[in-house]
């Protein structure tokens, strides 16, 4: 098979459209980020929904180890061979869904796209805990479980609760009723679950976020802060067709360019304005709670 390389290295086929376009690069590369920073002696991935392994094959030079979960049966076959191709020997594939019980399910098949339905193709299902216990997540310093399954993040979840009360499992969840741009669905019910489970909320991108685990604050306050506090508000400006830094303080971005403001947010947090912006209420008050506690602006 021809292949070429993606932004990251990563050979694929040049006819895979969805694992050359750099949609979703920026969210990769801040995982990566906070996985360096996080430095852990012993790591996992847990790629839940991964397709051609648009998330699994870049990252898997940062963990030790990667499970890719793909219940799609083609889909499965073409990781499995990005991942010969690319000598990524840490890789597993696991062609199963994922939910809220055992049994079996039936999944639409859609490209990257496909998600369970009442028809379609016969899978089976397992919990996340369950693939978890295999893997002896336990053994591993960070766990990060990256979930993208077209509106069923909700149920996995219900599958996992224990991950849920670990305090080693970084979840990297996307908010699927965001490409649509509508209002928050499962979104709202997600936050609430993993904020009440003692973690902290960073909105990485458009739709993607982390629910990190407050040992783990520091690292993710440095690589998600920009990101966090102003890239919802920017992009919902942009799409309204106003300025990206309607709302924001004159005086906070006055002469910037938007990368630039993004990269200043560090410094606009240490001087202590961060407590005169308002903040959407789902993630305040934890935000506050680390602010105020942990870091001391």
């Amino acid at each position: 098979m021809e292949y070429v390389r993606n932004a990251f290295g990563v050979k694929v086929s040049p006819d895979d459209r969805e694992m050359l376009a750099p949609k979703e690069n920026e969210c990769i590369t801040a995982v990566a980020e906070f996985v360096q920073l996080v430095n852990p002696s012993k790591s996992l991935l847990v790629d839940v929904g991964a397709y051609h392994g648009k998330w699994s094959l870049p990252l898997s030079v940062e963990f030790d180890k990667v499970v890719a979960i793909e219940p799609v049966k083609d889909n499965a076959k073409v990781l499995r061979a990005y991942a010969r191709a690319n000598r990524f020997r840490n890789v597993s594939v696991i062609t199963v869904a994922l939910g809220d019980r055992e049994g079996k399910a039936k999944i639409r098949v859609n490209g990257a796209w496909s998600a369970i339905s009442d028809d379609g193709e016969e899978v089976r299902m397992t919990t996340l805990d369950r693939v978890l216990e295999k893997y002896n997540a336990e053994e591993y310093e960070l766990v990060v479980v990256k979930i993208d399954t077209e509106g069923y993040e909700y149920k996995i979840l219900e599958g996992a609760e224990k991950a849920v009360s670990s305090d080693n499992v970084v979840f990297v969840i996307e908010h699927h009723e965001y490409w649509a741009g509508n209002e928050p669905t499962t979104h709202t019910d997600i936050a609430r679950k993993l904020v009440f489970a003692d973690r902290l909320p960073f909105a990485i991108c458009d739709v993607h976020w982390a629910y990190v685990p407050k040992k783990f604050g520091r690292q993710a306050f440095e690589v998600f802060l920009g990101r966090h506090l102003f890239y919802v508000k920017m992009v919902r400006n942009l799409r309204r067709g106003l300025p990206w830094y309607f709302g924001i303080p004159h005086d906070w971005w006055h002469g910037c360019s938007i990368m630039d403001f993004v990269f200043a947010v560090r410094d606009i947090v240490r001087e202590g304005k961060i407590k005169e912006y308002e903040l959407d209420k789902a993630y305040v008050d934890s935000l506050y709670e680390f602010l105020n506690l942990e870091v001391g602006v």
